[in-house]
């Protein structure tokens, strides 16, 4: 099966989610990935250039189309087929950046309601780099490691604050200069685009071992409610926490047995104070919620979601 992906320029969570998931699926299944951009995690034989693509057009199996910054629209339609055309429709809101009617499947990140139709709900999934064994050395009871960016967010480390309670962990972490130059060299994007688009790009090891040695870690929604650090947590081995919300999630994780749920600061400092009191639960729930999450989360998982449901529309 050969797969066109066309591309963002840019890191983008959802976009590095089904290539690096597509390159993994590759060692088991028949799928040879071909991409417009030098980023996403995308091997550098991989990358095309455009003659070249349109030269092979009538090759691919699979033309998918990304969202974001610097993605060739008009080489996608240029080589798409009928019956054989995916959207990865990763944008921070609910709205469609592209008519799902035009496309066989159309896979939204942000879909608040339940698949229809042909659309389905496709968030990020856990990239390779944030995974980590389940920790025994705890340093932080709870663990907010971000900034007052929305109202909600703010409103939350405020009531964090007020509280008082030691081993609270809250407030963002910088990423230093060196390790945002490092997502070149992992293949986030290239040196060029880098300068220009460095949001996430990187590795911020002093934000991931916050989280690896945090029981509880909490994840609020941003400019979309899935948000990366959802499922940085879940691969860092901490328990979850976080808002109550209508995000369709395939396979989604059960709140109360693989993560904590509120709908409240109220039942948020319920969260808190259980974590001081009740750490064997909780060490069972980061192990359900990493069993669960090593079969249906992976960035591979993800991709054979996507694979399987194009193959089963074309029965």
């Amino acid at each position: 099966m050969r797969v066109l992906y066309v591309n963002s320029t840019i890191y983008d969570f959802l976009t590095a989610t089904i290539i690096e998931g597509l390159n993994e699926l590759s060692q088991e299944a028949p799928i040879q990935l071909v991409t417009t951009a030098a980023s996403n995690y995308s091997r550098f034989w991989q990358v095309w250039p455009r003659q070249k693509i349109y030269r092979e057009k009538r090759s691919f199996d699979l033309v998918i189309l990304g969202t974001n910054v610097g993605v060739d629209l008009g080489l996608f339609w240029d080589v798409a087929r009928s019956g054989r055309t995916i959207c990865i429709d990763g944008a921070d809101t609910p709205e469609f950046i592209y008519a799902a009617s035009d496309f066989t499947l159309y896979f939204k990140r942000e879909l608040y309601r339940i698949a229809f139709d042909n659309i389905r709900p496709c968030p990020f999934a856990i990239e390779r780099r944030w995974w980590s064994a389940l920790s025994s050395d705890i340093r932080h009871l709870l663990a907010a490691c971000f900034g007052p960016t929305t109202t909600e967010r703010a409103q939350t480390l405020q009531f964090l604050k007020q509280l008082g309670w030691p081993s609270l962990k809250i407030g963002g972490v910088p990423m230093k200069r060196y390790q945002s130059l490092c997502g070149v060299l992992l293949g986030q994007c290239s040196l060029s685009t880098w300068r220009r688009f460095r949001f996430s790009v990187g590795h911020n090891s002093a934000y991931y071992k916050i989280l690896r040695s945090s029981l509880v870690s909490l994840s609020v929604p941003g400019a979309g409610i899935d948000t990366g650090r959802y499922w940085e947590i879940l691969g860092s081995g901490a328990a979850l926490a976080c808002p109550k919300n209508k995000l369709q999630i395939p396979n989604a994780l059960v709140p109360g047995q693989h993560y904590f749920e509120y709908a409240s600061l109220d039942e948020l400092r319920e969260v808190v104070s259980r974590a001081q009191t009740e750490r064997k639960p909780i060490e069972a729930m980061r192990a359900r919620a990493r069993e669960h999450c090593l079969r249906y989360h992976t960035t591979k998982a993800r991709a054979r979601y996507v694979i399987q449901a194009f193959n089963e529309c074309r029965v």
